[in-house]
């Protein structure tokens, strides 16, 4: 992400430097600014606290000068420092800092080197901790500047709504906060394409993909193939095509998990139809690929003919 001598970076000298082995670190509490103002994107890298370790990946900065109320902090903590362990929980390694803390502590001593994994994609932010998804938030659901959806309170200094916050912005690194050093290595960043809109489907139309994904996550085979009419047929990369509803069971038997469908076109005539969308494993991920549903309808109730889906080329 940052050259090697730091040339596409906003921070002041003799703060950030890069050892021989691509170690960055500060020796004062000031922050390293991408030159460059990111949209979507995932940014993957390591780190290592030491102890008392207090500091963050910084996206969505419009305003580098006076980022605290205009970005969004993902924590990076020694929680098993008794300062932080007995913090909020939003204060701790892996939360969106002081909005939404982490699901669980997946943060390895000081010492030991760490992974982090962030997709943000629009409105959606994904922290990945050392492998596991520990956090996952939708902005537009923060409304207040004071109060969480949760109705835990929000630092008095994050005094912008999140809801309200563009979607783009610098991204920045957390330098020796609250007294201890923070090393960061392998520093990534990978541009997404921007996301494709979205369109609001005919609640019958708008079934369909729910109870796809329902029983795609319930991995229920046979209720899938209850989707289908009799003659369904289903195209998957790199898979022989199968047609026939009890092929189609067959075919997804061992099949399933997350799943979410997003439409992004649609169109109908008389018994007919189609939807057009993408498909991933949560709503707050990249997309994986794109599918076509073709329909008909029988009996009063949207059935499926085809169901064609592909990957991303990203």
């Amino acid at each position: 992400m940052f050259n090697e001598d730091l040339s596409n970076t906003i921070r002041p000298d003799g703060v950030w430097s890069v050892d021989n082995e691509g170690i960055l670190t500060a020796s004062e509490d000031i922050n390293i600014w991408s030159t460059k103002v990111y949209d979507n994107f995932i940014i993957d890298l390591e780190f290592q606290t030491a102890e008392g370790t207090n500091s963050g990946v910084i996206i969505y900065a419009t305003d580098t000068g006076n980022w605290v109320p205009n970005s969004v902090e993902i924590q990076i903590a020694d929680d098993y420092a008794e300062k932080w362990a007995e913090s909020p929980a939003s204060w701790q390694c892996g939360a969106i800092f002081g909005h939404l803390p982490a699901s669980k502590r997946m943060v390895k001593e000081p010492g030991e080197w760490n992974r982090y994994t962030i997709i943000a994609k629009d409105e959606y932010i994904t922290v990945v901790l050392n492998g596991e998804v520990v956090t996952e938030m939708d902005m537009k659901l923060w409304t207040s500047a004071t109060t969480n959806p949760d109705g835990s309170e929000i630092p008095e200094w994050l005094s912008t709504p999140f809801a309200e916050l563009p979607t783009f912005g610098h991204v920045g690194f957390q330098g020796k906060h609250a007294g201890a050093p923070i090393y960061f290595r392998n520093i990534r960043i990978k541009e997404l394409p921007s996301t494709l809109p979205s369109v609001t489907l005919p609640p019958d139309l708008d079934q369909v993909l729910r109870n796809y994904e329902h029983w795609w996550q319930a991995r229920d085979s046979k209720m899938l193939a209850a989707l289908f009419t009799e003659d369904g047929f289903i195209l998957r990369p790199r898979r022989q095509p199968v047609r026939g509803r009890a092929n189609i069971q067959q075919a997804y038997e061992g099949s399933g998990g997350p799943l979410s469908l997003r439409a992004l076109e649609y169109a109908t005539e008389g018994s007919t139809g189609y939807i057009i969308g993408e498909w991933g494993g949560s709503k707050y991920m990249p997309a994986a690929g794109k599918f076509i549903l073709t329909l008909r309808k029988e009996s009063g109730t949207w059935m499926i003919t085809a169901d064609m889906d592909n990957g991303s080329n990203w």
